[in-house]
């Protein structure tokens, strides 16, 4: 109710208005993620998940505007295994060289 009260307070919507909107057209005021590394759904009371995304860097090694998002949910972190899956889930997406022989499966 909070993030919809919220939505609410950015938009030129009333409560009554969004009730009676035709269902295409209504606005979407939560949309869940997914790890990853485990592709688990990050629920609402995740409060341990984490976003990082990773800036893409030009051949003078500047920040260019685009970056690669990595959501790790908060039972990898939990685990302590969030280094080995962020090391992972960068070596995947090519942005470094094989770290330590890591890969999904293991």
């Amino acid at each position: 109710l909070l993030v919809y009260e919220h939505f609410l307070s950015q938009t030129d919507f009333e409560i009554e208005d969004i009730d009676t909107m035709e269902e295409e057209k209504k606005p979407v005021l939560y949309v869940p993620r997914k790890c990853s590394y485990t592709n688990r759904l990050i629920t609402a009371k995740d409060h341990a998940s984490v976003q990082i995304n990773v800036a893409h860097v030009d051949e003078e090694g500047y920040m260019t505007d685009s970056f690669t998002p990595f959501v790790l949910c908060g039972f990898i972190r939990k685990k302590g295994a969030s280094d080995a899956a962020f090391n992972c889930l960068c070596q995947e997406a090519g942005l470094i060289r094989d770290v330590a022989g890591f890969t999904m499966e293991g």
